[in-house]
């Protein structure tokens, strides 16, 4: 039997599979999508690979003839796995952020002598390495973080952005058009400032990666704050604190016109169903704007709805969203056009995405007289054209690292654990490194 079993074969696990058998690490799949592992038995031949969901009762047996087990199944699934593992007594490692249910599994986990090593991919992941070794050299220094500001992207890269959206998609769209819709929150002056879901993409403003990429616009809007996260980067008293997603100059403005026109709607229509006849994007959109299926005013009517914003009328025209093309019905609004843009805005051959992050983290040092830092921390990895995602390398690669030391003896901690101390993050970007994923930093020094 195999000494690692890896839980789901998607669109990261490639680097991860690569890592572990250049080491000559053997793992078992598991996985409910058979072209998923088709494809892994086509390239490694001896995998033993297991066509089965997380309800599957072959699955705790699985587990325990495994001596760990990489949980990469969608997050709403590592809850179920994770207290398998803390039953069978396995460690187990996964990308997925701690949810709340995880998190109660900790005092059971430490009982049983079992890791959970969570939050161990690219964001989440090499985003809290990066901030801790920052945050770490300051109050080694008797410095106090008093702001932190975190970006971080899965992007295509600047010549591939080609498209009205600037986006491409490298992971699933549904879940990467509903993180636009999530609420948020930050710090500011000290205090929690809660950000509606529908109020995010309003709440974009541009970001200057000047140190990675000089030449680019960005933007971004803000993310979700995670009370543990601030307890894990001991910033309980820091005034300031930010965590948001990088987008390409423009998306908010553009995500926020399809919205309007209806599209991320998952009330079920009648023209989406399977029994209704073949309809086309335009007269879809002309149900939904209008009430009728053919209007001579279909742009007026839909200029209304876009606040009269041009721009946005002419992303839903570039996206071919006024054209003659007959839909493929998936029943809601946001599913069929979700599917839709998973076609359309594919990597196409040769074209590669990439992966940027920044943190800016400004500290007060004691002294004679008080110092101010600003620190700024980037990472920015390109995906190879035919080859590896940047996303799937940075997650991946990050993953099969702490496989590795997990095997190693290296990481002895049980409990829910985050990649958060020198112990841990020292070797896994000094391993980054050696695969060229290599920080950038700057420090800019004055008076408080």
């Amino acid at each position: 039997m195999a000494t690692v079993l890896v839980l789901g074969a998607g669109r990261v696990t490639g680097p991860l599979f690569e890592y572990l058998h250049q080491r000559e690490i053997t793992f078992s799949v598991v996985s409910c999508i058979n072209t998923e592992l088709e494809h892994v038995k086509g390239k490694y031949p001896a995998v033993a690979c297991y066509c089965l969901d997380v309800s599957d009762p072959q699955l705790p047996t699985l587990i325990e003839n495994h001596k760990l087990i990489v949980n990469l199944f969608p997050c709403t699934l590592t809850f179920p796995v994770a207290k398998m593992c803390v039953d069978l007594k396995r460690p187990m490692i996964s990308a997925s952020y701690v949810s709340p249910e995880v998190q109660e599994l900790h005092e059971r986990a430490v009982e049983s002598g079992v890791l959970l090593l969570y939050e161990c991919g690219l964001d989440p992941g090499i985003d809290h390495m990066l901030a801790m070794q920052v945050i770490n050299d300051v109050v080694s220094r008797g410095g106090k973080v008093t702001s932190f500001t975190s970006w971080c992207g899965g992007l295509p890269a600047p010549e591939c952005c080609n498209n009205p959206l600037k986006y491409k998609f490298s992971w699933n769209p549904k879940t990467a058009l509903k993180s636009c819709l999530r609420d948020a929150a930050c710090i500011r002056s000290g205090q929690l400032v809660k950000i509606p879901g529908g109020d995010t993409l309003r709440s974009s403003r541009q970001v200057d990666m000047g140190m990675l990429l000089p030449d680019v616009q960005f933007e971004g809007y803000p993310n979700e704050l995670s009370q543990h996260h601030i307890e894990a980067y001991g910033l309980q008293s820091a005034d300031y604190i930010f965590r948001g997603t990088l987008r390409y100059l423009g998306f908010s403005d553009a995500v926020q016109g399809l919205i309007q026109a209806g599209l991320f709607s998952e009330t079920p229509l009648p023209q989406l169903q399977p029994e209704f006849p073949d309809i086309t994007w335009k007269d879809l959109l002309c149900c939904m704007v209008t009430g009728s299926a053919k209007a001579d005013d279909l742009e007026r009517q839909l200029l209304s709805k876009l606040n009269e914003s041009e721009s946005r009328l002419s992303v839903l025209k570039g996206l071919g969203l006024l054209s003659d093309t007959i839909v493929e019905k998936k029943l809601t609004p946001f599913d069929t056009f979700a599917a839709y843009l998973e076609k359309h805005l594919a990597y196409a051959p040769g074209e590669r995405d990439m992966t940027i992050m920044q943190h800016e983290i400004t500290a007060t040092l004691p002294g004679q007289q008080s110092r101010k830092e600003t620190t700024r921390v980037g990472l920015c990895a390109f995906g190879d054209p035919d080859g590896h995602s940047a996303m799937a390398k940075t997650v991946g690669y990050t993953v099969g690292i702490g496989v590795e030391m997990i095997l190693k003896g290296e990481i002895q901690k049980t409990g829910v654990v985050l990649p958060t101390t020198a112990d841990m993050y020292m070797p896994m970007l000094a391993a980054l490194r050696q695969l060229g994923i290599t920080a950038q930093v700057s420090v800019e020094a004055g008076h408080a």
